[in-house]
């Protein structure tokens, strides 16, 4: 099985957008359980 310049390119940039989902549904997380009161 040959791997290709595009394969790579296109794994890249689903494992990069995988960890910005992450990153993103751990933020609203973390948003949602501080009190909007200490939000300055």
């Amino acid at each position: 099985m040959t791997i290709q310049a595009g394969d790579i390119h296109d794994m890249t940039v689903t494992r990069t957008s995988d960890m910005l989902m992450c990153i993103i549904e751990n933020l609203y997380q973390l948003r949602s359980s501080i009190p909007h009161n200490s939000i300055v």
